[in-house]
């Protein structure tokens, strides 16, 4: 069920391609890319085969992928709020 929702969240990521700026999009995206690569890597240590770096690895594409979304976030609510049309 999770790998639905994250598959669900990457697949939204990449229609909002489509919806709203270019350039913010790409932050969602990679975003996104980054959510799954970590959940990836996290799955592969506990369940597969464990490696040395994988608690570092895991946690900063976890710390890049929250922080490119918020920043995403930060960019549709900043176009909103001087009144440019960002989602639309």
């Amino acid at each position: 069920m999770y790998a639905v929702v994250l598959s669900a969240m990457l697949c939204m990521a990449l229609w909002l391609y489509y919806k709203i700026d270019f350039h913010i999009a790409l932050l969602f995206i990679a975003g996104a890319v980054c959510f799954v690569i970590s959940d990836s890597i996290l799955a592969i240590n506990k369940f597969y085969q464990s490696f040395p770096a994988a608690g570092f690895i895991i946690m900063s594409t976890y710390c890049l992928a929250q922080y490119l979304i918020v920043r995403g976030a930060t960019k549709v609510h900043q176009n909103k709020f001087v009144g440019k049309e960002a989602v639309g």
